[in-house]
């Protein structure tokens, strides 16, 4: 019964009043568009702060822009997120080892297997944990490190 009143209530939406119902999608759409260019936004950043390792797993550009391509990008949402969690994790152990706010490795890579079905839904928390790596990043000065000095994540 209560889906059928549920049907009822969206159809009465939909027909009786469009306008609210375009309105109710543009609404929604405007969101997840500025939420799109806020994540890949603050995702380059965090790229772009660690690039000072001495050997990061991809570019800022290459890790957002590898994202748009289809089928690469199901495999290269593990590089872009999950290698940058490792990454970051890298160099808090190099500038800040008991201070720095790490990341959770696991988060990340649960994150990106989700995403492969279609459920986004720790997106929020992965972009949370981006935002604080870039705000700890931001201030810290450059590292000056070996290329050969075996550092890798």
């Amino acid at each position: 019964n209560l889906t059928r009143l549920e049907d009822k209530a969206f159809t009465r939406i939909s027909i009786e009043n469009p306008d609210l119902f375009f309105g109710a999608t543009a609404v929604f759409l405007l969101g997840l568009g500025l939420n799109l260019f806020f994540s890949l936004k603050y995702l380059h950043r965090a790229w772009k702060y660690i690039q000072d390792l001495p050997h990061p797993a991809t570019t800022p550009r290459k890790a957002i822009r590898l994202l748009f391509i289809p089928v690469i990008n199901l495999f290269w949402m593990f590089r872009a997120f999950y290698h940058w969690s490792r990454d970051y994790n890298m160099r808090c152990d190099l500038v800040d080892p008991t201070h720095a706010p790490r990341a959770s490795e696991t988060l990340f890579l649960v994150h990106c297997f989700l995403c492969l079905f279609g459920l986004p839904i720790l997106h929020i928390f992965v972009m949370f944990q981006v935002c604080r790596g870039v705000n700890y990043l931001a201030p810290q000065p450059v590292l000056h490190l070996d290329p050969n000095s075996g550092y890798r994540s």
